[in-house]
């Protein structure tokens, strides 16, 4: 049986580095969506289809980057609040 040695100065480093990647993956739970968790919350599968209606809807995003976006859940939830049909009471 082979055994291997790790110094553990290594395996602390290892670990920090696990820990910060498992938070960059870890959903968004700041209040904001992803352009792809806003498309997905809207019920939009084509994303210029989604485009469209943020631009017709008037929704507010932030814009990151070229291709980066981020949406406030509240936001989200209002335009879909503002779209209801009938009463939400039964």
């Amino acid at each position: 049986m082979n055994l291997v040695h790790i110094h553990p100065e290594s395996i602390e480093s290892i670990a920090r580095r696990v820990v910060e990647l498992m938070r960059n993956d870890a959903p968004q739970s700041s209040g904001t969506l992803d352009t792809k968790g806003a498309m997905h919350r809207l019920g939009y599968i084509s994303a210029k289809g989604f485009w469209q209606a943020v631009r017709r809807l008037g929704v507010p995003y932030s814009k990151l980057s070229a291709r980066n976006c981020v949406f406030r859940t509240s936001d989200i939830d209002a335009v879909l609040s503002r779209r209801q049909v009938g009463s939400s009471r039964r």
